[in-house]
């Protein structure tokens, strides 16, 4: 199960419900609710019909309705996957941090959030890896492309680490 990683309470239960059924049918239960989660799709048959890629991939990839009070909103996608990533982190007594950032970094916000130093950013913009603008005498780079950066390293590093273990295991380095 996909909730698996959510938490349990002193009884070893979970402090959590799933209903698969129509939202309307909650109203029903007497309990106080911290919040609800709408998984579902935002597609109606006539959306369907008009556009049925766009509802493709809205079935694909689901929508998330968040309610909390009086507060609730409706996200898909890459978003959605990240809140029931932390979610289920949280839930799982792991660290979670999550920041609001800005558009735009200075070289040492880049530096920052890439673990190197401002001179090392300053180079890569001369070395034209990260794209940068001038404002006045300072740079600015987007946020969106120092994170694209530090995800496509850390992707690279992963795949090397791959690697290394895959050669490692062919020479019998591994202990079974």
């Amino acid at each position: 199960n996909n909730c698996d990683a959510l938490t349990l309470d002193t009884d070893g239960k979970p402090d959590y419900m799933i209903s698969v059924t129509d939202f309307y049918s909650l109203m029903d239960i007497d309990e106080e609710f911290d919040g609800i989660f709408h998984l579902a799709a935002t597609t109606s048959p006539p959306q369907f019909e008009s556009d049925p890629l766009g509802g493709f991939n809205v079935n694909a990839n689901g929508t998330l309705r968040l309610e909390l009070g009086n507060l609730s909103c409706d996200v898909d996608g890459e978003l959605a996957l990240n809140i029931l990533t932390l979610v289920q982190a949280a839930a799982s007594d792991r660290a979670v941090e999550c920041a609001i950032l800005p558009s735009e970094l200075s070289t040492g916000e880049a530096a920052d959030l890439l673990g190197v130093s401002r001179p090392t950013v300053v180079a890569m913009i001369e070395k034209q890896i990260l794209p940068a603008i001038r404002v006045s005498t300072h740079r600015r780079l987007r946020t969106t492309d120092v994170l694209a950066y530090r995800e496509h390293k850390r992707l690279e590093r992963s795949a090397a680490l791959d690697k290394m273990a895959d050669v490692s295991a062919e020479l019998g380095l591994y202990d079974d």
